[in-house]
């Protein structure tokens, strides 16, 4: 997890392995609320995307957003990411965070995350 400090506000950014086994190769991104370790929606306009090449990036919506629910539906979404790639999370009034997603080893479970 990552502390994602907004005002006087600890957020988390948690991530955990998704899939019913290890192959299937993804992982879930998730916000918690620090001071009751409970998740919650990302914050208005903030929003994840992958970063596809030097100059390309393309945002990821999360599972809810894609099967049709509205943000009031949602209460606590979750983000789905495939194991290794580059990510940003852009914060309006903050700097982007720029993160990379372990990979998965397939006889020792998870690899360390590297922050860009």
């Amino acid at each position: 997890m990552t502390i994602l400090g907004s005002g006087n506000k600890k957020m988390y950014l948690g991530l955990f392995p998704g899939g019913t086994n290890r192959d299937e190769g993804y992982f879930y991104l998730d916000f918690f609320d620090g001071a009751v370790g409970k998740p919650f929606n990302s914050p208005a306009g903030w929003m994840f995307y992958t970063l596809v090449g030097p100059s390309k990036q393309e945002r990821m919506a999360s599972n809810e957003e894609m099967h049709g629910f509205s943000r009031d539906a949602i209460g606590a979404e979750r983000f789905r990411v495939w194991h290794h790639p580059r990510c940003r999370l852009i914060r309006p009034g903050h700097v982007d965070f720029d993160f990379r997603v372990p990979a998965r080893d397939s006889e020792d479970g998870l690899v360390t995350a590297v922050k860009n």
